[in-house]
């Protein structure tokens, strides 16, 4: 070391380290985010904590199938204690993001054995979403538990909300329940004891574990209204969903001031359950509380009004829906065909089609119910018509368009372009038959008297033959005389097999035995009949009047 003993009079101005993280948001693959991450390295901005944790954070969040671009970063610096979790909680999320929850529980394992790293609440929240989603999640979802309950992070909000999702989806609703205990217990809010409570009713109810659900729904604590109204809302869709209308109904009464949501489920839930006047009764209760249909109110009393031939209302649902500005969508513009298609207006339900947007029509859904209001109606010919249409159109057809065209086949008596449409639907479209279809072909032979193909197809489909199947075979045989005896015997023994309670099945069968002249048999029936203490249901109509919608039965 030396001097030159001349003192120089000024300082040298070096430039700073050139700044490389704006070039990462222009980067529109990997291979260029690497690119940027090398002259990173270079420059030595790699090893500022700071920069390193952005470019981590963007291999992470911003760049699509780079986990593992993120996981080695944040493994090969020496992080600061302040930024080491941090880096590691942005791998495991990249693992995640990336749909691999196997490598973000394997990073989290491995973690723990890095001094440095200490866990935090948000560790640990991504860590058990990563385990809900594991095909086993409960073993490593306990460890995680015993990791919370050893750092002390069980009291934290969103930790043990976190837990109680996670026990829920993994169907351990006993410690979903007593995680919520502890919550309770503890001194959480009561806003955040709501919020956790509310999930497990919503879990409860998925699992269909309604007294759970209702017992937790009792127990919490309300906050607030919009916190009140989400328990009740799960509650009541849990019910539906259960098919208990009972507990609907009374925890319906139960619920304070029912918001459109709750209306909905109740109306959809009768509508659904063939109580069609109750759910246009309670349509018009929910208007007259004030609260203002929506698109799903309207599709569901549309579809109780078409059961009902009830026009008058369906005419005005249809005039709301317009006059509100109501979207019609293709769930909407297809109830409003069918309630006109069932109400006998095929025409008005051609009208409603034929207005509708192109882009609504791209659905097959919309196409849909066209072709069975048309098949509804006797129009066999023009719904395959649409059907070529819809072809043309380049709208997929599905399973229930394929149902609909060979039942016009069926009802047309076209029984060659019913068994070409039923090979296309497999072979051209990729649609594979269900028992619906099965059913539709047998009844197309059926009708046509072709019933060794009917009896071939029923032995070799490979789906069981229902009642419907047996049905139709039962009837075509009685139809079309004692030359298919044997095969009628054997659809009526398994229909009453299938369908002991049913009156309708027992007579055909009688009738059958009859005509061939099987006396014993028919007595046999017979007193099968009235051992089963069986009578016929009388039949049942409704008219709409003034508005209201009237229901009777024969002998009223």
């Amino acid at each position: 070391m030396f001097s030159l003993g001349v003192k120089i009079p000024y300082t040298l101005n070096l430039p700073p380290p050139p700044d490389h993280l704006p070039h990462l948001h222009q980067c529109s693959n990997l291979r260029e985010a690497r690119q940027v991450h090398a002259a990173m390295a270079k420059s030595g901005q790699a090893s500022d904590p700071l920069s390193a944790a952005k470019l981590l954070e963007f291999y992470a969040l911003s760049m699509p199938n780079s986990p593992s671009c993120a996981e080695k970063l944040a493994l090969s610096l020496n992080w600061p204690i302040s930024s080491a979790t941090f880096a590691f909680n942005t791998a495991m999320r990249a693992h995640l993001r990336s749909e691999d929850p196997l490598k973000c529980t394997h990073l989290f394992l491995c973690l723990l054995h890095y001094p440095e790293f200490s866990p935090d609440s948000f560790t640990l929240t991504i860590a058990l979403k990563a385990a809900t989603l594991l095909p086993s999640p409960l073993p490593f979802g306990r460890q995680l538990h015993s990791q919370i309950v050893r750092r002390r992070l069980a009291a934290t909000a969103h930790v043990s909300n976190k837990l109680v999702h996670f026990y829920s989806v993994a169907g351990d609703m006993g410690s979903a329940q007593k995680v919520f205990d502890e919550i309770l217990s503890s001194d959480a809010s009561q806003l955040a004891a709501a919020h956790v409570s509310n999930k497990l009713v919503h879990f409860n109810c998925v699992a269909g574990h309604m007294g759970s659900a209702q017992k937790v729904f009792d127990e919490s604590p309300s906050p607030d209204a919009a916190q009140l109204a989400v328990a009740q809302n799960s509650l009541l869709r849990g019910y539906a969903a259960a098919g208990d209308g009972a507990g609907l109904r009374r925890a319906f009464t139960e619920t304070l001031a029912p918001d459109v949501v709750a209306w909905n489920t109740v109306i959809g839930f009768l509508a659904g359950a063939g109580e069609h006047v109750a759910a246009v009764a309670a349509f018009r209760e929910m208007q007259l509380s004030g609260v203002a249909p929506d698109r799903v109110s309207l599709i569901a009393t549309l579809a109780a009004a078409g059961h009902l031939a009830a026009l008058g209302l369906g005419r005005w649902v249809h005039a709301y829906a317009l006059r509100r500005g109501i979207e019609l969508d293709s769930n909407l513009v297809s109830a409003v065909i069918a309630m006109y298609a069932r109400c006998g207006c095929v025409e008005d339900a051609a009208a409603v089609f034929a207005a509708t947007p192109p882009q609504v029509r791209r659905k097959a859904d919309v196409w849909n119910a066209m072709i069975t209001a048309l098949v509804g109606g006797g129009f066999s010919d023009e719904a395959l018509r649409l059907f070529t249409a819809m072809e043309a159109a380049r709208v997929r057809p599905d399973a229930i368009t394929f149902a609909g065209v060979l039942s016009a086949c069926g009802h047309g008596g076209l029984v060659e372009r019913g068994e070409e449409l039923f090979d296309r639907m497999g072979e051209f479209y990729g649609v594979e038959p269900d028992i619906g279809h099965y059913g539709v072909m047998i009844d197309l032979w059926c009708r046509a008297g072709q019933l060794e193909k009917a009896e071939e197809m029923i032995r070799r489909m490979p789906v069981a033959p229902d009642a419907a199947v047996w049905r139709t075979v039962l009837w075509a045989c009685r139809r079309h005389g004692t030359r298919f005896l044997e095969l009628g015997m054997e659809a009526g023994k398994r229909l009453l097999e299938l369908e002991p309670e049913e009156h309708a099945g027992y007579v055909l069968f009688s009738n059958l035995m009859a005509m061939a002249g099987r006396w014993r048999e028919v007595t046999a029936v017979r007193k099968e009949m009235k051992r089963r203490k069986m009578r016929k249901v009388p039949g049942c109509s409704s008219i709409e009047l003034d508005g209201t919608v009237h229901e009777f039965i024969a002998g009223d």
